[in-house]
């Protein structure tokens, strides 16, 4: 009885020491972590944080404006427009490594050059025109025209040079204008690649850039992270320059294939570097005091929108890396989307519509509206963007914003108001005094056509962008925006505990989304459910 007895003791212990030492094995831990799997799809459902907004480079948005990747044009416009709409944060999940090609300034080529052609030949041609005229009236003597030639040389010569330089800038630098466009939105946040082997040939002075302004300023690590990084491969200057901050893309995957965790501090050179989505959050969180230890993130006097000023914990897990909390759904069922289709159509929109008005304004229609100079609203709001582009006082935005929502509320009230009435009466007026002969008449009736059709077309215009702005500002007011590529040509494409196809942008918005509810996750040491199970036995 007593051997039994014995025996039978031994069963459980023997049984918890086995089960404890099957961890060791690569199987066992993988089983394991099915079980986590299928244990999150018993918790309840983390809330998702409304402020983040995934900006989608869909296939919407690759449809209308071409293959990936983009010129960073359409970024920087982008931006500008996220401005104009309230948009807090913008984080870019794409990475700008390399220089890309020069672009074209369209608005230059198809404005600013035209205009100058026409403003530099006028001159030309009245000056040519007053000298020969002067000589035919017999006001100079031939004698006295060679000043004067000499004079049209050099005023041709001016002219050659204002053309020149305009022609030149056609061949716009579109890394340094995605830069400027960083600087115009404020919280703009890029890419720091952090290498876990090699080194990278790049630029002292983006080196020295990076280790100066990104890595976190007020932590205190009291723990080792066991990622070694061997070093770093940041945005190219241009763009990182004026960025607010840059945070590592890097996730991390497991041995079967999943998407569970990531490193949300990496270290290199002594300095602690966060991740991208991180990168921005720490700022929208008030810059609060980070505690690295071995075990867990500790952020004190972090300010939640709900919760006011409080400390955050963050346990990380035996590798150090942090457990996503996941949404239990698809990516486009999770968070809110936006194609980034919209940002860019409404520029097209606009360019549509402020070319329409300006022709309106040449055949004089807009001197029947009330305020007939109402289109020089937007050539000054253009004329403040370009200087703050260009390095100008960032104060000066709220006036660019005041006087775009100005332009767009006159030419609102352009044309629903009484413009095109007035116009028609004035060729009914003078089609009913019977003063013309038929051929007028028909020119008339031909100019009563078009400016029917000129003013619809105008009212389609009108309503298609107004329709287009207020799905931005519906969108972007206050949204922590991430941006990536998420047509169904993209390759960045994960597994997740709950999805076998997840889109990897909403990886960002997910940790971020963790941290915000504060709702973390955590997996014991694998010896504390050994000791657990000799204890229970």
């Amino acid at each position: 009885m007593w051997k039994k007895i014995n025996i039978g003791a031994l069963v459980p212990i023997l049984s918890a020491v086995i089960f404890s030492l099957l961890n060791l094995f690569d199987f066992y831990a993988t089983l394991e972590k099915r079980v986590y799997d299928a244990l999150l799809h018993v918790k309840p459902a983390i809330p998702e944080d409304p402020s983040i907004l995934l900006l989608d480079v869909d296939d919407t948005a690759i449809a209308n404006v071409g293959i990936w990747p983009w010129s960073r044009e359409v970024m920087a416009e982008g931006l500008i427009t996220m401005k104009e709409f309230g948009a807090a944060y913008a984080v870019f999940d794409i990475e700008y490594t390399e220089q890309s090609p020069r672009g074209i300034d369209s608005t230059l080529l198809q404005e600013k050059i035209p205009k100058a052609l026409s403003s530099e030949f006028a001159s030309l041609y009245r000056n040519v025109y007053d000298l020969f005229t002067a000589l035919k009236n017999r006001q100079i003597s031939l004698r006295d025209a060679e000043d004067y030639l000499k004079q049209l040389e050099q005023m041709t010569e001016q002219s050659k040079q204002v053309l020149i330089t305009n022609i030149k800038r056609i061949v716009r630098d579109n890394d340094t204008f995605l830069g400027q466009a960083a600087r115009f939105f404020g919280n703009a946040y890029f890419t720091i690649n952090m290498l876990p082997s090699g080194k990278e040939n790049i630029p002292d002075e983006l080196r020295a850039l990076s280790l100066e302004r990104l890595p976190l300023k007020k932590i205190k690590a009291e723990g080792e992270i066991p990622y070694k990084t061997s070093d770093i491969r940041p945005a190219i200057l241009p763009i990182l320059k004026p960025a607010a901050g840059a945070g590592f893309p890097n996730v991390e995957v497991d041995s079967d294939g999943v998407r569970r965790r990531l490193f949300l501090i990496l270290e290199y050179q002594g300095k602690y570097f966060p991740q991208l989505a991180f990168s921005a959050l720490y700022h929208k969180l008030g810059e609060p005091e980070v505690i690295l230890k071995k075990d867990q993130i500790i952020l004190e006097g972090v300010q939640l929108p709900q919760k006011g000023k409080t400390t955050l914990r963050i346990p990380l897990a035996e590798d150090g890396t942090v457990l996503i909390n996941w949404p239990k759904k698809t990516y486009w069922e999770s968070f809110r989307h936006l194609s980034y289709w919209n940002l860019e159509v409404a520029r097209r929109q606009e360019e549509a519509l402020v070319r329409n008005l300006e022709l309106m304004d040449e055949d004089h229609y807009l001197s029947y509206h009330t305020n007939p100079d109402f289109l020089e609203l937007y050539h000054k709001a253009k004329a403040i963007r370009e200087e703050v582009l260009q390095g100008g006082d960032l104060a000066k935005i709220e006036e660019y914003k005041k006087l775009r929502q100005d332009f767009f509320k006159e030419t609102e009230a352009f044309v629903k108001g009484g413009a095109e009435s007035s116009i028609l009466a004035e060729i009914d007026g003078a089609l009913a005094t019977g003063k013309y002969s038929e051929a007028q008449k028909t020119e008339l009736q031909q100019i009563r056509s078009t400016v029917v059709d000129n003013f619809k077309n105008l009212r389609n215009l009108v309503t298609d962008l107004l329709k287009t702005r207020e799905i931005l500002a519906q969108n972007l007011p206050g949204s922590f925006c991430i941006i990536g590529n998420t047509a169904t040509s993209t390759t960045d494409l994960g597994v997740n505990p709950f999805v076998k196809k997840y889109e990897n942008v909403g990886t960002h918005a997910s940790i971020a989304n963790t941290i915000l509810q504060g709702q973390f996750l955590d997996d014991l040491h694998w010896g504390y459910a050994g000791m657990a199970a000799l204890l229970l036995s």
